[in-house]
């Protein structure tokens, strides 16, 4: 996780906090188009990625946070 912003580390404002996931090489994850153009018509597939594959890079918030 790389955050995008600063975060006090109080539970109530993490869902604020906005941040990018990535691999161990430090890729960010990214939602990639996979087309299959063997079919009429091209079938079209999106997938998450984190590697060098072009796709947009996604941006993530936390959500119903439950610590335990």
């Amino acid at each position: 996780m790389e955050l995008l912003g600063t975060w006090d580390g109080d539970l109530e404002s993490a869902e604020n906090v906005e941040f990018y996931l990535r691999d161990k090489e430090g890729h960010r994850v990214a939602q990639v188009e996979a087309r299959y153009s063997r079919t009429s018509p091209p079938l079209r597939n999106w997938f998450l990625h984190a590697g060098n594959k072009e796709g947009d890079i996604l941006r993530f918030h936390l959500h119903d946070i439950k610590v335990e």
